[in-house]
């Protein structure tokens, strides 16, 4: 919901997604590296990142946890 309907925020995740550098997402999208930054933060895309890896490490645990037994 953050990401709202702004097309440009969501290019701008999509393209981090992909692995492009702030730098990289300003150029593509006409804006600067600060401007690609900000839009990724108000998206809560790195939040997001975090979010995943987290649960990554959260289901990795539980699995050895359960193999273990």
């Amino acid at each position: 919901r953050r990401r709202g309907h702004d097309p440009m925020r969501w290019q701008a995740v999509e393209l981090a997604r992909e692995g492009a550098s702030t730098v990289r997402i300003g150029m593509a999208l006409g804006i600067t590296q600060q401007a690609a930054s900000k839009r990724l933060r108000n998206a809560g895309f790195y939040e997001e990142v975090e979010g995943r890896k987290l649960a990554e490490r959260l289901l990795s645990e539980a699995l050895e946890r359960r193999n273990a037994r």
